[in-house]
């Protein structure tokens, strides 16, 4: 409680430990598929402490190290890496600038009762968004509200949107 704001690194620390702006792009690049990683399980509706298998093309090489240090963040069975891997219909995809993430959903979840979900779950964001779609094209609401409301309605609705978009995806991938 009573320590000191944490200073970024000086140069000459930096030099000596021979770290330098393409490691931190390189570190970057793997928070962003173990990010992704973690966004397909959502997508999957599967919990973080399943172990699943992960199939990886890197599009740079990569070391045998940074493989079982992504595997472990992911908290995967496996991650694989593949040049050549040709998905299936039932599996899930994120294009990262590591590369390409896949999470194969066969006999991992009942496709059919996740196709139902997905499909409820859409219907559910579909009249939320027409909710919030009334209220901005109300001429009596946009007029009468302070901005900040507005703006967080119009926000809102792009949030929806955006969820809207991703169990689409989610859905399309399980057909």
């Amino acid at each position: 409680m009573n320590a000191p704001w944490p200073k970024p690194f000086e140069p000459a620390l930096l030099a000596n430990w021979g770290l330098d702006d393409a490691q931190l792009a390189l570190a970057e690049k793997r928070y962003d598929l173990v990010r992704e990683g973690r966004n397909l399980r959502r997508q999957a509706n599967l919990p973080a402490n399943k172990k699943v298998r992960f199939i990886f093309k890197p599009s740079p090489e990569i070391t045998p190290n940074d493989v079982e240090v992504m595997r472990l963040l992911l908290n995967a069975e496996a991650l694989e890496p593949a040049q050549d891997y040709a998905p299936s219909k039932q599996t899930l995809r994120a294009l990262t600038p590591a590369g390409e993430l896949f999470l194969p959903l066969e006999g991992v979840v009942d496709v059919d009762a996740e196709k139902a979900r997905l499909t409820k779950e859409l219907t559910r964001i579909g009249q939320e968004i027409e909710k919030v779609q009334q209220k901005l094209a109300n001429p009596n609401f946009t007029q009468k509200v302070p901005s900040h409301v507005l703006e967080e309605h119009r926000q809102r609705l792009a949030d929806w949107q955006e969820k809207q978009a991703h169990t689409r995806t989610a859905l399309e991938a399980l057909t």
